[in-house]
């Protein structure tokens, strides 16, 4: 059986790139990957769209001309899994159209679907695109191939897909190396400090992040980059927060970082969200907002979750004093051995007996 997966872009790191390489241990023939272009040392692609010659410009505009990119992949294949934030759910493959099918959904297009969620085009959109937006839901959502099994990565966006596109799908939460994590988990009584990471963008909330460092008067360590950046150091400055900025660091030091804080916040609306798993698996817990895929991973004990941004102080001071190791212990549920289990049978349900 040859089997394919076509992905948007592949970064170094992130959730889904975990994914997709959790995704190849479901195989124990060779898988060719097609992505629009690919920044991984540790994913290698079969093939990639021509946008990897232009991939330095504007994402505004790759975003756009990746609709067009994945209309055009060729070759002869049984199955095809796609993995898409963007348009990858409608790929055009030709030379498999009789392939069974399956669409692994981070998210519907938040930039089409749910611009007040994420902003990031907001400015371009000034410029006229968001008179473009209902033709863009229009687009997406007919490109999306009828025969398909869809699968979430979390009821939260199972949700958004029958929201969007009017179709049912499976929820399989993606991997979260929870044994790795665990291995940092500190009992010694901790500092008073948040921490958050993340890509530094709108929809992440990191504002909120800075705004609950300085009402506790804590300092707080933000590990990212991005277009927020100087926005985010601006903010800290004017009110007199002690903010640490790691634009990366290595995995080892993520975990080091996150075990040796008090709590780690996350002020945005997330789809899944791995890195707060991650953090729980630290032994570190989550306080966020009661909205999106936290709602589905922070467990009672795990932190807190709140419904307005000014109760985030006090959730944060009541989370300091959970027990680190059984934080850590409700993440299991989350591992990588279990979404390849997952997976793999979600997988052999559709094959042919």
């Amino acid at each position: 059986m040859k089997v394919v997966f076509i992905t948007e872009w592949i970064e170094k790191v992130g959730g889904a790139e975990a994914v997709l390489a959790a995704s190849l241990k479901c195989f124990e023939t060779k898988v060719d990957i097609f992505g629009l272009w690919n920044k991984s040392h540790t994913i290698e692609t079969s093939k990639q769209s021509f946008l990897s010659k232009i991939s330095g410009m504007p994402r505004t505009l790759l975003a756009i001309l990746s609709l067009f990119a994945h209309r055009f992949w060729f070759g002869k294949y049984d199955l095809v899994i796609t993995f898409s934030h963007l348009f990858a759910h409608g790929a055009k493959i030709y030379g498999s159209n009789k392939a069974l099918r399956i669409n692994y959904i981070h998210t519907p297009a938040r930039y089409l679907w749910y611009p007040e969620i994420d902003s990031r085009y907001e400015d371009f959109g000034k410029s006229g695109f968001s008179r473009m937006l209902n033709l863009g839901k229009y687009i997406d959502k007919k490109i999306h191939p009828p025969r398909s099994i869809n699968v979430a990565n979390s009821k939260y966006v199972a949700n958004r897909i029958k929201e969007c596109w009017g179709v049912k799908a499976n929820v399989c939460y993606p991997p979260v190396d929870t044994k790795y994590f665990a291995n940092f988990v500190n009992s010694s009584t901790k500092s008073k400090r948040l921490i958050s990471a993340g890509r530094l963008v709108a929809y992440k909330g990191f504002d909120n992040v800075i705004q609950t460092a300085s009402q506790l008067d804590w300092p707080v360590t933000i590990i990212g980059d991005g277009p927020e950046k100087d926005k985010i150091q601006a903010l800290a400055q004017s009110l007199n927060v002690n903010l640490t900025l790691i634009p990366f660091c290595t995995r080892e030091q993520l975990a080091g970082e996150i075990s040796s804080a008090s709590v780690f916040v996350f002020g945005g609306i997330e789809d899944f969200g791995i890195l707060p798993v991650e953090s729980m698996a630290c032994g570190t817990p989550v306080v966020g907002l009661n909205r999106g895929g936290l709602k589905e991973t922070v467990l009672p004990g795990g932190g807190f979750l709140v419904e307005k941004i000014a109760d985030l102080p006090k959730a944060c001071i009541a989370a300091s004093d959970l027990s680190p190791r059984k934080v850590s212990e409700l993440t299991q549920i989350f591992s990588e051995e279990r979404f390849i289990l997952e997976f793999k049978k979600l997988i052999l349900d559709i094959l042919p007996s």
